[in-house]
């Protein structure tokens, strides 16, 4: 299956008050996290990373997605709502993106917004510890079969879009400059564990995943950050996740 994957943060000026090293900290999970035998063994050439980019990269590497035929956008940084529920991105310092262009993609494609969404109007983990990495010569075989697992998932997927936001409209999404962004964070912990509990050669969809993460934020932050989503009514939903004891089943 032809995968594609667009990674875009922007941790803002680094001389700043509002300067999020933690964003940096997800860009490095997330490409871990989904390079992994739990994330669906995506390969590193299908996987872009824009940090402060322009627009016109942004809409290239966009245009890109749709020779896909499952893609999926993610976004870490500042952002904000304006007044009529349009959620922005901050590419760079005064450089606002309407974040409902990430929606285009592939057929199946699954947007995470991990952004703040305070309504303004403006006037004009060691990394890889948590990912179960195995130097052996068996590795190699288990990710295979694990984007087999996710691929096969995602074919029984009727065409649609997710999106997941790290906030509802009017909060703020909070950061850890160790861990990364609460709700990153949260939702990459969630399919960690998920995964441990799944059965070989299972997956779990995104928005249990979600679910999982969203009740972690929420007891996190005392109910200050309730992230949410939108997804289409019916089931089978994008797999997020793959089994862990998907490698233990190749030596059966």
């Amino acid at each position: 299956m032809k995968r594609k994957m667009l990674i875009i943060a922007n941790p803002g000026e680094r001389d700043a008050e509002n300067y999020c090293e933690g964003v940096n900290q997800d860009v490095t999970r997330y490409q871990c996290f989904f390079t992994s035998i739990q994330g669906g063994a995506w390969k590193s050439d299908e996987i872009k990373t824009l940090i402060c980019p322009e627009p016109w990269e942004v809409a290239l590497a966009l245009s890109e997605l749709k020779s896909a035929e499952y893609s999926m956008v993610i976004f870490c940084g500042h952002g904000y709502s304006r007044k009529n529920g349009t959620t922005m991105v901050e590419l760079y310092k005064d450089c606002d993106y309407d974040s409902n262009n990430f929606n285009q993609g592939a057929e199946r494609h699954t947007v995470i917004l991990d952004c703040c969404r305070v309504v303004y109007e403006p006037v004009s983990e060691s990394v890889l510890n948590h990912y179960e990495f195995r130097a052996s010569s068996d590795h190699s075989a288990a990710l295979q079969h694990a984007r087999d697992v996710f691929d096969d998932a995602v074919r029984r997927c009727p065409s649609g879009l997710v999106v997941l936001y790290a906030c509802s409209k009017g909060e703020t999404a909070g950061d850890n400059e160790e861990t990364g962004g609460v709700y990153s964070h949260a939702l990459r912990s969630a399919a960690l564990q998920l995964s441990k509990t799944l059965s070989a050669s299972k997956t779990e969809s995104v928005v249990r995943v979600h679910n999982d993460a969203a009740q972690a934020v929420r007891h996190e932050t005392g109910g200050h950050q309730y992230p949410t989503i939108t997804k289409p009514r019916s089931e089978p939903y994008f797999p997020f996740c793959v089994s862990l004891n998907t490698a233990s089943y190749m030596h059966r």
